[in-house]
């Protein structure tokens, strides 16, 4: 995923865009895999700030849902602006901005898409927001079946408690 930028230097205010559909193969947190290959659009601008780009990446991701373990697929998508440089930031406010660094004309997307997707992984993913998740008295996945505990098991020890008026 690596970018020629020399046309996008010489025309002003023009935009230029570019399109990458590329299979990433590196590992990803737990219960997290890619179902599909990484699409990414690129538009690269020059104008009187500097170089600019706006990005757009999609990917189809399979995930285990954290209530009740059954694996679902769901599209990740994120949009960013990122700042091309020809050096590492200096200051901070340029710290604070998504940049790239330009090298010998060029810039390369991959690294950027990959921590993109690490870090648009929801840390809990649900394969629905009302999962109910799995009884944790019979194993019961509750989306798909009734619980088939007998009753209310509870602890001998909280006993006592019951007999509190309050």
């Amino acid at each position: 995923m690596r970018i020629d930028i020399s046309e996008v230097r010489k025309q002003r205010n023009k935009p230029f865009g570019f399109h990458f559909c590329e299979q990433f193969t590196e590992e990803l947190p737990d219960n997290t895999a890619y179902a599909g290959p990484v699409s990414v659009e690129v538009t690269l601008r020059s104008d009187s700030s500097g170089l600019t780009g706006r990005l757009r990446m999609s990917v189809p991701m399979r995930y285990r849902c954290s209530r009740c373990l059954s694996e679902f697929e769901q599209e990740l998508s994120r949009d960013w602006e990122v700042k091309l440089l020809e050096r590492e930031p200096g200051d901070e406010a340029e710290q604070a901005e998504d940049w790239l660094l330009i090298t010998d004309d060029h810039i390369d997307l991959r690294d950027t898409i990959r921590e993109a997707v690490i870090l648009a992984v929801p840390f809990r993913p649900l394969c629905s927001p009302d999962c109910r998740g799995i009884c944790p008295g019979c194993g019961a996945e509750l989306n798909r079946e009734h619980c088939h505990c007998q009753g209310e098991d509870t602890d001998p020890r909280w006993e006592k408690l019951k007999q509190l008026k309050v």
